[in-house]
């Protein structure tokens, strides 16, 4: 085929956003009827804004002491309340004999929080809508919450997966901070670009929103946010290829000497464990281990007992990498608040043969017995190491997942099993707080 003789000089990266519908009345996902209730309920509040009027004939600012309350609804966790209000007050702003830019100006601000509330139930295809045609009425009236639409829409774009347009979006918000001088704005614009990016697999424009974001952190002296910025862009440069892990490094050591500095130990705990991954990527695997062991210590005090197990596993398997019998993996414990009931704590290699030892549940044997089978592929045989961890892996999940007592109850018939290893052992001991 020939090629075009008018080429676009600068291909767009994707497409732009979709453009508002420049006359958003009549709503196409507003129900024209009233809803009795609703209408009663607005009525009665406006009465109450405008001092006890049994005949109310609001104006401008009235209204929007109902749309104060769409929004009070939706923060005390009351979002079907805010949009049944916030659609009324849409059909009660359509019956008054209001100027146009006041139309605009108060319609604008209810479909903002009437999106809000819509996005919380998950219909995200009508939240977009509502800010679609407020982000018109606001650009109609002149009023100053443009900003506030297309980071909404932006998000709104992100909660139903369009990468695209969310990206699209929020480089047009980027645009509006830019021009107003809003230079902490401008920061969070470019941390959520990043983030779009990303996902769009552009993790090398990602790193570049990121590193303008720290600028930007360093210039207003905002050490949290600059930690947390910090921390996405090692994050990003690991995903560009090997030889970005050093930087990788040093930006996570940035970051966890600021959250250290700032005291923001869970943001630390997860940022020195992503710091000994990275350290394990490039093969120093001690100082991997050192990063890990601070990481058990931090989620210990927090709390997280899945985390502290995922951070103990590892260092096991760096040992194991290591050719090294890995050390205790709980130095200093106390066996009366954490270890395993049914332990021998004293050291003592003959415990009490008097004890009973725990009946095996016979659901759960089975259900283990099937996933032996099946990670073995129905072959005959003892399991071997590495197809237990595969089953060790589904009790980690249904702890994950909220479903403790079914994690509690796999796991003992699974340590009963033929050869259990390290990392079941680990996870034994946190079932249930055990």
């Amino acid at each position: 085929p020939k090629p075009n003789p008018n080429p676009d000089p600068d291909p767009a990266p994707y497409p732009k956003p979709k453009q508002p519908n420049p006359n958003p009345d009549p709503d196409p996902n507003l129900d024209p009827n009233p809803n009795p209730a609703a209408r009663a309920a607005l009525m009665n509040m406006l009465s109450r804004v405008m001092g006890g009027e049994p005949n109310p004939k609001p104006k401008p600012r009235d209204l929007l002491g109902i749309v104060g309350m769409v929004q009070h609804l939706h923060g005390q966790g009351r979002p079907r309340e805010a949009v049944a209000l916030a659609e009324e007050l849409l059909r009660y702003i359509g019956e008054l004999d209001l100027a146009p830019a006041d139309h605009d100006h108060v319609g604008a601000s209810a479909r903002l929080y009437l999106g809000h509330a819509l996005r919380t139930l998950g219909l995200h295809d009508r939240a977009m809508a509502a800010y679609e045609q407020g982000f018109a009425a606001e650009r109609r009236s002149g009023g100053s919450e443009e900003a506030a639409f297309l980071g909404s829409m932006a998000s709104a774009a992100g909660d139903a997966g369009d990468l695209h347009r969310q990206a699209a979006l929020t480089e047009e918000l980027l645009r509006v901070f830019r021009n107003a001088g809003d230079r902490r704005n401008e920061s969070a614009a470019l941390s959520n670009l990043g983030g779009a990016l990303r996902g769009l697999g552009e993790p090398r424009r990602a790193a570049a929103c990121y590193e303008e974001s720290i600028g930007i952190e360093r210039e207003v002296k905002d050490r949290t946010r600059e930690g947390a910025a910090l921390k996405r862009l090692a994050d990003t440069l690991r995903e560009i290829d090997a030889g970005e892990l050093p930087r990788a490094v040093e930006c996570y050591e940035q970051s966890l000497a600021i959250f250290r500095e700032v005291g923001q130990r869970r943001d630390a705990g997860v940022t020195v464990t992503n710091l000994a991954e990275a350290l394990a990527a490039l093969g120093q695997s001690r100082r991997a281990i050192a990063c890990y062991w601070e990481g058990v210590a931090v989620f210990r005090e927090m709390g997280d007992r899945a985390a502290e197990a995922a951070a103990r596993r590892r260092i096991v398997k760096l040992y194991e990498d290591l050719g090294e019998a890995p050390p205790n993996p709980y130095p200093n414990s106390n066996p009366s608040d954490d270890s395993d009931p049914n332990a021998n704590p004293s050291g003592n290699p003959n415990p009490d043969p008097n004890k009973p030892k725990p009946s095996p549940n016979p659901a759960a044997r089975g259900l283990v017995m099937c996933m032996i089978s099946r990670v073995m592929g129905g072959k005959p045989g003892e399991p071997s190491r590495a197809q237990l961890d595969k089953v060790v892996a589904v009790v980690d999940e249904l702890r994950g997942r909220g479903r403790l007592r079914n994690a509690a109850a796999v796991s003992p018939s699974l340590s009963q099993s033929p050869r259990p290893t390290l990392s079941l052992c680990l996870s034994l001991r946190f079932q249930d707080g055990q």
